[in-house]
Order: C-alpha cells, then sequence, then structure tokens
C-alpha cells in the first residue's frame, strides 16, 4: 500500500511538472501577442485564444444572454437593459474578463443577484468551450473546478443562487444537452457564514452575497480566502478564468463591501457597481416623470434630510457630495422613512460610522449649556496657578449644585488636543 501511494504521490508530481511547464510556454506566447505591434485587436484575441486552448470561440454575452438556445428563454427578456451594459464591462470579448473583483451594491430589487447568476454561467459556458480546460488551467483532471456560491446561510445560497441557476440550466438547451464537455469536472458548492467548504478547492468563480449583513470577521475571513485561493492558484488567469463577485445592499460606512473597495491590493482590478432603483429600472419611463428633488444622505455627523431649497442648507461642514436626485414619485418613501429610503431605493449607505447614537440632531438639541470660551483652551502644565479649572468654572456655576456630575477625559498621547466631556443627569 505504501509502494501504491508513492508511486501515486510521483505520478501527481510529474503532471504538475508538466503543466507548469506548459503554462510557462503559454504565458509567454500571449505576453509575446499582447505587445506585438503588427497585430490588430482581433488577431491578438485569436492567437490568445489558440494559445489557452480553445476548441471552438465562446458566443459574445449578449448572444449568450439573449440567444434561446443559451438563456433566452430564461433571462433574456427578464434581465434589465442597465444590467446588459454593465454585462459588456465585465465581459468585453468573448474570451477575457474586465475585471477580477466586482462589487455590485445599492438598492434592493434591482437584480443583483440574477445578473451575478448568468456570470456564472457564462463563466462555465467559457469552460466548456476549452479543448481541456484542466490543462488551461493547469490543474489535476481528476481534482473539480469549483463555483462558489456563499450567503448568510446555505439555506439562502440555495434558495436565491444555486436552485435558481439549477433551474435556469434545465431550461436551457445549451445546458441541458448541447454542451461541448458534458463530463466537465467542475462543482458547485453552497456556503453559509459558518460554513468552509472550499479549503483546497480549485474556486474559478466564487459570488459572496450579502456580505455586509454578516459579522465583519468573518466577511473579512472569507475574503481574505477569496485572496489567497487567487494568488495560490490563478494569479496568471486573472482577466481570463476567474471572477469574484461581492453582492449586497447598501449599508453603514463601516460596512466590509465599502472597505474593501476602498482598502483591496488589487485597486485597478475591480469594477464597483453601485444602483438606484430609479437607475436600474430607468426603462421602463416611470421615474422622473413629474420631477427630482434633492436629499442629503447624512454624514459622519449629520443626519440625512429632504432639501428644500433653502440657502445655505448644505453648511461646510457637511459633504456635499453626499447630496442626491430623486424622483418625485418616491417624495412619499423619503418623507416617512428617510434612513430606509436612502438604503433601500436609492442603494447609498447611511453613514452611521457606528456611534451610539445614530442621529446626532437627538444628543445635540441636549447640549442646552451656553458657550462662554474657545473650542480649544491652552493651560500651562508647569504654572500652578494656571489650571483647567479656573477656565472651566463659570460652566460649573450653571450646573445645580446637587447635581451628580459625569467628566471624561479622552488624552491625546501623540498630537491630538485632550478632551473634556462633563454630563449631569437633570431628569
Amino acid at each position: 500500500m505504501e509502494m501504491e501511494q508513492e508511486t501515486g504521490q510521483a505520478q501527481d508530481q510529474e503532471q504538475e511538472r508538466d503543466a507548469r511547464q506548459d503554462q510557462d510556454m503559454m504565458f509567454a506566447g500571449m505576453e509575446a501577442a499582447i505587445n506585438s505591434d503588427s497585430l490588430t485587436p482581433e488577431e491578438k484575441e485569436a492567437v490568445i485564444a489558440r494559445l489557452y486552448g480553445y476548441e471552438r470561440m465562446p458566443v459574445d454575452i449578449m448572444t449568450f444572454v439573449e440567444d434561446p438556445y443559451y438563456l433566452g428563454k430564461e433571462c433574456g427578456g427578464l434581465l434589465y437593459p442597465y444590467w446588459k451594459e454593465v454585462l459588456k464591462r465585465v465581459f468585453p470579448s468573448r474570451i477575457s474578463i474586465g475585471c477580477l473583483f466586482l462589487t455590485l451594491s445599492g438598492a434592493i430589487g434591482t437584480g443583483k443577484s440574477t445578473f451575478a447568476r448568468i456570470c456564472a454561467l457564462y463563466m462555465l459556458h467559457r469552460l466548456d468551450c476549452l479543448k481541456n480546460p484542466y490543462k488551461t488551467l493547469g490543474v489535476i483532471s481528476g481534482k473539480p473546478l469549483t463555483f462558489v456560491y456563499a450567503h448568510k446561510t446555505i439555506a439562502l445560497a440555495n434558495k436565491d443562487l444555486y436552485n435558481p441557476n439549477k433551474g435556469t440550466r434545465a431550461v436551457s438547451p445549451y445546458f441541458s444537452h448541447g454542451m461541448y464537455h458534458p463530463e466537465l469536472n467542475y462543482v458547485e458548492v453552497v456556503e453559509g457564514v459558518r460554513s468552509n467548504a472550499t479549503i483546497g478547492g480549485d474556486v474559478v468563480f466564487e459570488m459572496l452575497s450579502e456580505i455586509n449583513f454578516i459579522p465583519k470577521d468573518i466577511a473579512k475571513f472569507k475574503l481574505d480566502q477569496c485572496l489567497n485561493r487567487v494568488q495560490s492558484r490563478f494569479i496568471r488567469h486573472i482577466n481570463y478564468f476567474v471572477l469574484i463577485i461581492l453582492d449586497s445592499s447598501a449599508f453603514g460606512d463601516d460596512a466590509i463591501l465599502d472597505d474593501f473597495v476602498m482598502n483591496n491590493p488589487f485597486k485597478n482590478n475591480i469594477i464597483n457597481i453601485r444602483t438606484s432603483i430609479w437607475n436600474a429600472k430607468k426603462h421602463q419611463n416611470f421615474y422622473g416623470r413629474t420631477g427630482w428633488f434633492k436629499v442629503f444622505c447624512g454624514d459622519s455627523t449629520h443626519s440625512p434630510f429632504i432639501l428644500t431649497g433653502a440657502p445655505d442648507e448644505i453648511s461646510d461642514e457637511m459633504d456635499p457630495s453626499r447630496v442626491i436626485d430623486v424622483p418625485m414619485e418616491l417624495y412619499g418613501n423619503f418623507v416617512s422613512d428617510i434612513k430606509e429610503a436612502i438604503v433601500s431605493l436609492a442603494g447609498v449607505s447611511v453613514k452611521t460610522t457606528g456611534k451610539l447614537f445614530d442621529d446626532p440632531d437627538k444628543v445635540t438639541c441636549r447640549f442646552t449649556l451656553p458657550h462662554y470660551s474657545a473650542d480649544e483652551v491652552c493651560v500651562d502644565f508647569y504654572n500652578k496657578t494656571d489650571k483647567l479649572l479656573y477656565k472651566l468654572s463659570r460652566y460649573l456655576k450653571d450646573i445645580p449644585d446637587d447635581a451628580v456630575i459625569f467628566p471624561r477625559y479622552d488624552i491625546g498621547l501623540v498630537s491630538d488636543a485632550t478632551g473634556l466631556a462633563i454630563t449631569y443627569l437633570n431628569g
């Protein structure tokens, strides 16, 4: 048994060594083609396709979505025109991918999940068009290529992602009986927050849905796993065979998705899509017919509000980029619950920053003591006659003698000023 095991390991190592050599030759040829001045873009694509081992060229993304032979029966009339334009950005040609990471955020009900599922099926179509997908990607043929659908729970991953795609394949003539390689060795894995079934998997497509609404440490762990898998297995296939989609509705400004967009290590290889309900459904010609109004979406210190047109409504302390135009058809929604409307309809994160009080106006209106001094006062640390107490004595006189006060110091050890707050309860 030990000899058989050693023989198997030696064969695997030999396969991996041969695969690496084939990959080196393939990428050398691709680099030469890409840098060639004598080839047209179409000729470069044809050369890269041959080097990648395409047995036949995939159809373009619009044909894939609209042709009844592929997804037209199921998705052709359901996918909004807005998302069709985004698909053209993600798949600019029949063999390339416009990004490694695609982030989808914004309003609910805009079709983000449908869009992401189409991306997964198109990735599968491309693999199916290769003569030998395993040789092209440099993996052992006995090990399946992995498509991951992750959600807050496994039940949601099945309901919103995996089962709909399974149903789409069942009614698609191409997927049900027309695939070139029906024996293509791939596996679809569904994951929840706590599961981790993709360790060691050769993941070529991964979708993390509603990532803003799972615990931040777990979301960070899932993202780190994605990055590690890409770096260790398919780093050379970025922009051709690997796509990771991060999908979530809008959230607070400390959301993991917004943080990832700002700080990810692939800054030039990410497409960030954020859309409102009226942009996604612009083709319906319903929104904006009766006019528009402006909304300030709030920032770290100011609550959101509807602008009335009065001068100086947006102060110097407010971020003017947080002002959006909203169709009048949704005015009632914003009057009823402005924060919910901003998140669910406009698809914009409401700035909460994790504060104890997410509406600072309700707190600041309680600061009723008069302001007698500048915001910043200085005392001489070595002068015993120059005490902070003397500079604040006028404030203390306004506090009732029987009140219990709660002082708090925020010591500025490095460069910040020391902060002092004194509070008392009067009811």
